[in-house]
């Protein structure tokens, strides 16, 4: 599987690696990478599986978080580091916040912004779960056609109204694909179906428990990420700093800056 990784700073620099959120991109993390890049970090952000310009899973296959968890072990030991920083954005943080209790040997220190795990689940739905991905994946259709790259644009700033004309043009450009009659999105129509599993708190919270390394949360105070059982999430962490910052739950896009001062501030004081 190729996975295409954005970078920003020298190669030999400290590494960060970042994972963004659902049908997100690793790109849309420019203003935080070029903060830490004039600080001496090599930053990394990957394109997930099925977002950006890496591939999508192959025929049969899926996007769950074993299969995230997979990729990004197999990133860093391309890396070939043996401790990371790292940071994960909604879906994103999900994935490093697993991983780092997996993998706590391989994790330096951790920032999550406004991605500690979706909200819980009953196990009695499993069974309605797994009819209706069963039912969108024989109803699957392809993506809309847009007329123009710059009407994805639109679309993208509509759901991050922080997103400048600039950059949403951008980020548009380099995620959809010219068909006939316009473009269409470059993730994989697959994102559309509802995960054929059931999140268990319990089993995420044993996870976060064998996390070791310190943990940065950061979160939006206009975002709609809010758990009845967040702070029995969070008690189960070792957590070093936890900010609120102005914005909603694209903080990256929000508040670049702060999100970058305050994971740099965290970062610093574990590395040195």
């Amino acid at each position: 599987l190729n996975l295409c990784l954005c970078e920003w700073g020298e190669v030999g620099q400290p590494i960060v690696v970042c994972l963004h959120g659902y049908l997100d991109q690793g790109a849309a993390w420019d203003r935080v990478a070029q903060r830490f890049a004039h600080r001496g970090y090599h930053f990394i952000a990957p394109d997930a599986r099925g977002h950006g310009r890496s591939d999508h899973a192959p025929a049969g296959s899926d996007y769950h978080f074993p299969d995230y968890l997979s990729d990004l072990d197999g990133l860093l030991d391309e890396l070939d580091v043996s401790k990371v920083l790292l940071v994960g954005h909604s879906m994103g943080g999900t994935v490093a916040s697993l991983y780092a209790g997996v993998r706590p040997e391989r994790i330096e220190a951790l920032g999550v912004v406004e991605g500690l795990g979706p909200p819980a689940e009953d196990l009695s739905t499993l069974a309605d779960k797994i009819r209706l991905h069963l039912d969108q994946i024989r109803a699957l259709k392809p993506h809309r056609v847009m007329e123009t790259s710059s009407a994805a644009a639109k679309r993208l700033q509509r759901l991050s109204p922080g997103l400048s004309e600039e950059f949403s043009e951008f980020l548009a450009a380099r995620s959809t694909v010219a068909v006939e009659g316009g473009v269409v999105w470059r993730w994989d129509p697959l994102h559309r179906t509802r995960i054929p599993s059931v999140f268990s708190k319990e089993s995420y919270i044993a996870a976060l428990e064998r996390i070791t390394a310190p943990v940065t949360l950061v979160y939006g105070d206009q975002s709609w990420y809010q758990f009845p059982d967040l702070a029995e999430r969070e008690a189960a962490l070792r957590i070093s700093n936890r900010h609120t910052l102005t914005g909603g739950h694209n903080l990256h896009i929000d508040a670049p800056e702060e999100v970058a001062d305050r994971l740099l501030d965290a970062f610093k004081a574990h590395t040195q």
